[in-house]
């Protein structure tokens, strides 16, 4: 060979190496050359990671899994990323991100890895990532009843509501009582129930919504409950403390309303029993005949609903009149002797 003397050195493994040369005569004498140290610095694999799903994490089935790698090349760049769902390719993503979908997923435990490549071919595989899938959720049960029941509560009205929350897959968390759509309470523990204090008249609707312990809701059929305003009622007549003469004739007059209904019938109480009773506007009797003596007078209202109102009492009085000319004949009951204990008279001081 001649000079230049060179030579070219193939499928050199990464690592340290060291090179010499020797130089040969024609009589097969040799002389080596200083050792020179090389270093070759092969290619390096790929990094790659799963950052979604979460070791642990629970799907319900038929479960929806998002799949996310971080991967990266130190010396190149990441030629593509594989999915893997139980040791099975899903499929692969050539640029970032490098993100995947699982679908359909039924119950079980589910093993999830992916692999990544770089540009001269190397790979390398992330850690197993494994969750569980359970069956689907069973969503609990509600049903609502009110404590009034077909009756109807009159303002300020205090009622209750009682629910009856199952869940056939789990456990009933907690059960959330609505008005009109809007929550007014909530219930943890069976029997689930709330009251409400001081509602003002009005159509309220109620309903319960029941959550299991997975999250699944149901909301009960609506229970509408009315609140009744009780009517109002004034007795007019007779006017308090009248005084009338034996034997009295009075008319009982009373003024009744409803702001949310009609008046169906008013009642005349003498020392709260009923004595007459009207069923129409104008509200007036005539109550005859009366014996002497002191009476506490009222009126009793009732509405189309059922609510009653009693107004103030008054007091009236009939008394006996002595005429200033009169005779005693015996035709009329009166005979010889005292006048008291005579026909119902009675006597005090002298005459």
């Amino acid at each position: 060979r001649t000079a230049p003397y060179g030579a070219t050195l193939v499928n050199v493994t990464a690592g340290s190496h060291t090179l010499v040369a020797r130089a040969s005569d024609e009589l097969g004498a040799t002389t080596e050359s200083l050792p020179v140290r090389i270093f070759l610095d092969g290619n390096r694999p790929p990094s790659i990671g799963l950052s979604q799903p979460v070791s642990g994490a629970e799907f319900t089935a038929p479960a929806v899994v998002p799949l996310v790698a971080n991967a990266s090349d130190s010396d190149g760049a990441v030629a593509r990323v594989e999915f893997f769902l139980n040791g099975n390719l899903l499929g692969s993503v050539t640029t970032p991100p490098f993100e995947w979908v699982a679908r359909g997923l039924m119950e079980g435990v589910h093993r999830f890895r992916a692999r990544a490549f770089d540009n001269l071919g190397a790979t390398t595989e992330s850690a197993e990532v494994i969750i569980p899938v359970r069956p689907p959720n069973i969503p609990p049960v509600v049903s609502l009843v009110s404590s009034t029941g077909s009756t109807v509560p009159v303002a300020p009205a205090e009622i209750t509501l009682l629910a009856s929350a199952t869940d056939a897959d789990g456990i009933v968390q907690r059960v959330t009582f609505l008005r009109d759509g809007v929550s007014v309470g909530e219930d943890i523990q069976t029997p689930f129930s709330l009251t409400l204090s001081g509602l003002a008249p009005g159509t309220y609707q109620f309903s319960a919504r029941a959550t299991d312990d997975r999250g699944a809701t149901t909301v009960s059929s609506p229970v509408q409950v009315t609140v009744n305003q009780a009517p109002t009622v004034v007795l007019t007549q007779p006017a308090a403390g009248a005084v009338f003469d034996y034997p009295a004739s009075v008319t009982l007059a009373a003024e009744a309303a409803d702001a949310d209904g009609r008046v169906v019938q008013v009642e005349f109480l003498q020392s709260g029993v009923k004595f007459a009773a009207v069923a129409a506007a104008p509200f007036a009797t005539t109550w005859s005949g009366i014996p002497p003596g002191s009476y506490e007078l009222a009126a009793r209202a009732t509405d189309d609903r059922g609510a009653t109102a009693i107004s103030p009492a008054r007091i009236i009085q009939v008394r006996v009149v002595i005429p200033y000319f009169t005779g005693f004949e015996p035709n009329e009951g009166y005979g010889t002797g005292a006048l008291a204990g005579a026909v119902g008279w009675v006597t005090s001081g002298e005459a």
